[in-house]
Order: C-alpha cells, then structure tokens, then sequence
C-alpha cells in the first residue's frame, strides 16, 4: 500500500512537473509578444512624431506660401510668372499635406489596430492567469487529498501498532499464566 502511495505521489509530482513546464514555455512566449508589440508600439509612436511634426512643418510652410500669395496679389503685372510659380509650389504643397494627412489617417488606423491587439493580447493574458490559477487550485486540491489520505494511512498504522503492542501483551500474559498453571496442577 505505501508503494502504491509513492507511486501515486510520484505520478502527481510527474503531473505537476509537466504542468509548470508547461506554465513556463506558455509565460515565455507570452513574454516575447509582449516585448514585440512593446518595441512595434515605440516604433509606431516614434514614427507618429515624426510625421506630426513634418506636417507641422509643411502647415507652417503652406502658410508662409499662402501670406507671400497675398502680399504677391497686390504686386504688378510684371511680377505675374512669379506668382505662378509660387502658386504651383503651393499646390505642390498641399499634395504634400494631403499625402501627409492620409499617412496620418494610416498612422492613426494602425494605432488603433495596436490598440485593439493590446486589448487582445490582455484578455488572452488575463485568460493565462485564471486557467493558471484554475490549475493551481485543482493541483491544490488533489494536494490536500493526497495529504488527508496519508494522515488516515498514519492513523491506521498508528491502530495497527497499538493492536500489535495489545497482543504481544497478551501473549505475553497468556504464556506467562500457561507455565504457572502447569505448575499449579
């Protein structure tokens, strides 16, 4: 019966050791998509300001172009091929701003499709843990069954020796009363 019962405590050992082999390799890929959306996230944020601030620029220029326009308006005729000229730079300018406003509008989708993924990635984080503890707490409790079981093994051998010491009393008696009534007779 105590074989069985090491038997029984190895195979639970074994389950446990497996369980948290498990638990490790499932923590440390769950740790590598995290550093990896972490490092996508800084990137994305680093080329957002970059963007932010080239478009700032481009306004600033569109709006230094946009007052030489005007001031350029009330010049004479002679000056019209200039004006021409600075009239196309500023269209030039505004493909530039609306390119730079779609690559925005991108930035801002792919922000919020990192935000949806982190989102995700919480929840299946947040899965890990309760499944983790799901285990722990049935590991627990198969702990405490085991541990109940070997303090009754304990008891009964406990009775056991206690019947065995009451008949080796016994006996003890018994032959002790056996010569002397031989002897009586």
């Amino acid at each position: 019966m105590l074989a069985n019962l090491h038997r029984i405590n190895f195979a639970l050992l074994l389950a446990l050791g497996v369980l948290c082999a498990f638990q490790w390799g499932t923590e440390k890929t769950a740790r590598g998509r995290i550093s990896g959306l972490l490092k996508s996230q800084a990137d994305l944020t680093r080329s957002l300001a970059e963007q932010t601030e080239s478009l700032n620029a481009a306004r600033q220029d569109l709006d230094a172009f946009r007052a030489q326009i005007v001031s350029l308006k009330t010049q004479s005729d002679e000056q019209a091929a200039t004006i021409r000229s600075q009239n196309s730079q500023i269209a030039r300018l505004e493909n530039v701003e609306a390119s730079l406003t779609r690559q925005l509008t991108a930035w801002k989708e792919a922000v919020e499709e990192y935000r949806v993924a982190l989102q995700a990635r919480d929840e299946q984080i947040a899965t890990l843990v309760e499944q983790r503890n799901q285990f722990y707490e049935a590991n627990k409790a198969s702990v405490e069954r085991a541990n109940a079981a070997i303090a009754a093994l304990n008891d009964l051998n406990e009775k056991y020796h206690d019947v065995v010491t009451r008949y080796n009393d016994l006996v003890a008696q018994v032959q002790a009363q056996t010569p002397q009534s031989g002897n009586g007779s």
